[in-house]
């Protein structure tokens, strides 16, 4: 059984448990700080499972934090591989152990043999010059990541967008599809939205993205029509959420969706 990852609602943060239910004071200290660094819940939530993952890995080895070094981060690459997981996500897991490594002990990893790194795109001096560009300084210590493959997006034609609509049965539903087709909002743009964004007599609404940046966007007829029928027939009545997509059914109902729901 892996550790957990948990939301602490009483300090508003996410905690790292063993499986014992013990919490991993260094993992919940990182969590910790930066939260009140201001990143986003979901970049938090992010880090904690990928420390989940890394302290899983750490404990089937028998090692210590203290004792890995930047060849070991191949046998981790290579454990990551078994399970699956996309070169994204093992790329982010690199970081996210780099990170924490250099915030508990303030050093970088230490280097070892028969550690790999990536190479840089400008390889010798002048290259960059024969494009007309100036000197680039290079990057000395570039480190391990995973070859991304470059994945073309194949949109949705117009017939099977028709068909994905007419299969949604909630207005609450197509609320959020709508805001994702005629606005472009990312998911947990969707989430963060609050009833109070939403200006009806200016026709604007305003979207919270990464990094808490804000940004104003119109809000057409059509969606707006939608969000209201959805706000009177489906929207908990009795709840004190401040979010406009809240869960519909169940224990949680009236609470704010979350990015498994969407």
């Amino acid at each position: 059984m892996k550790a957990r990852v948990v939301f602490n609602e009483s300090k508003n943060v996410y905690e790292l448990l063993s499986q014992e239910g013990q919490p991993n004071e260094l993992a919940n200290v990182f969590l910790a700080a930066n939260t009140v660094r201001g990143l986003s819940f979901d970049t938090i939530r992010a880090y904690a499972y990928d420390l989940q993952s890394f302290f899983f890995w750490l404990k089937g080895g028998g090692k210590q934090l203290k004792e890995i070094s930047e060849s070991d981060l191949l046998m981790f690459v290579s454990w990551q591989r078994d399970l699956k997981l996309s070169a994204k996500t093992i790329n982010r897991r690199l970081t996210a152990i780099r990170v924490f490594y250099r915030f508990c002990f303030c050093e970088d990893l230490p280097s070892a043999p028969y550690s790999l790194s990536s190479n840089s795109y400008y390889r010798g001096s002048g290259k960059d010059r024969n494009l007309g560009l100036h000197n680039r300084r290079r990057n000395s210590s570039l480190k391990l990541r995973v070859k991304e493959a470059k994945k073309l997006i194949k949109p949705l034609s117009i017939d099977e967008v028709k068909v994905f609509i007419r299969s949604i049965s909630k207005y609450r539903d197509l609320a959020l599809v709508y805001l994702m087709l005629f606005n472009g909002l990312r998911s947990i743009e969707v989430r963060r939205l609050k009833w109070c964004d939403l200006d009806t007599l200016t026709m604007r609404m305003k979207v919270h993205g990464k990094g808490n940046k804000e940004r104003m966007l119109p809000l057409n007829e059509v969606l707006k029509e939608v969000l209201e029928k959805y706000r009177q027939i489906e929207h908990p009545k009795n709840t004190s959420s401040e979010y406009v997509f809240t869960i519909l059914q169940g224990t949680n109902r009236g609470k704010q969706m979350k990015a498994s729901s969407i």
